[in-house]
C-alpha cells in the first residue's frame, strides 16, 4: 500500500498472542489494523454455527478496513495464529487520513477489491467442483504463498489443522481427512501434527485443475 508510512505514523503497536482475536465477528469496533509480523486467520460463522476459513493474513496486510470505513459491525473474526505484531489506527484517525491523502484512499479500493475477487473465486470453487479439486486447489494456493522447500518436497510453513482445511473447502472434518488419506496413499502429500508437505506438486497442480 504506497501510503502505509501514513498509517504506520497515525497508528499504535500491539502485540496479540497466538490464539487471541485481532477482531470478533459482530463487533462494533471500528479500527483497523495493518500487520507488522506474524500470520492470523480470517473465519466467518454462520446462523447454524458452521466455521469458514475465508483466509491468511500476514506481513503488510490491513485487517478491519470496512468497519473503519461505515461504522458497521465486524463481518468475520481475525485469530492470531503466530504471535502478531499489529499497528492500531482508530476510525477517527483514519478518515482523516482518507481525507488528506487520496493515495490512501486508492489502495484501501485496491485492498476491498482484491479481497472481493478472492471471495468469488472461493464461492465458485466451492460451488463447482469435487471436495478433492478444491483441497488440491487450497493446497497449492497455501504453498504458493506459504511454501518452504525443503528435502522432502514444498513445506507449507504454517500451523494447519484438519478443522483448518476443513473450513476453506467447505466439507465435513472426516471428508477431509479421507480426502488427506488418500493424497498421502498416493504419495502425494505428507502430514504430521498441523503441518502438510506437498511431494508430488505436478500431480497436486493437476488434481487442482479439476
Amino acid at each position: 500500500m504506497p501510503a502505509r508510512p501514513a498509517l504506520l505514523a497515525a497508528g499504535a503497536e500491539r502485540v496479540f498472542p497466538p490464539g487471541s482475536p485481532l477482531v470478533v465477528q459482530g463487533d462494533t469496533s471500528t479500527h483497523l489494523l495493518l500487520i507488522l509480523d506474524g500470520l492470523a486467520k480470517v473465519t466467518a460463522t454462520t446462523e447454524e454455527g458452521h466455521v469458514t476459513l475465508l483466509a491468511f493474513r500476514t506481513r503488510g496486510d490491513v485487517i478491519g478496513e470496512q468497519a473503519a470505513v461505515d461504522g458497521s459491525p465486524r463481518s468475520a473474526t481475525v485469530t492470531a495464529v503466530t504471535e502478531v505484531r499489529a499497528r492500531i489506527v482508530t476510525h477517527d484517525d483514519f478518515i482523516t487520513l482518507l481525507g488528506a491523502d487520496p493515495r490512501l484512499a486508492l489502495a484501501l479500493v485496491a485492498v476491498v477489491s482484491r479481497k472481493l475477487r478472492n471471495a468469488t473465486a472461493a464461492r465458485v470453487d466451492t460451488a463447482g467442483h469435487s471436495l478433492a479439486t478444491r483441497l488440491a486447489r487450497a493446497l497449492v494456493a497455501l504453498a504458493d504463498t506459504y511454501g518452504k522447500t525443503t528435502d522432502h518436497g514444498v513445506e507449507i510453513s504454517i500451523p494447519l489443522s484438519q478443522d483448518d482445511l476443513s473450513a476453506i473447502v467447505s466439507a465435513s472434518r472426516a471428508a477431509v481427512t479421507r480426502a488427506l488419506r488418500m493424497l498421502r496413499e498416493h504419495g502425494v502429500i505428507d502430514t504430521r501434527y498441523r503441518h502438510v508437505t506437498i511431494i508430488d506438486l505436478p500431480a497436486l497442480s493437476l488434481l487442482a485443475e479439476g
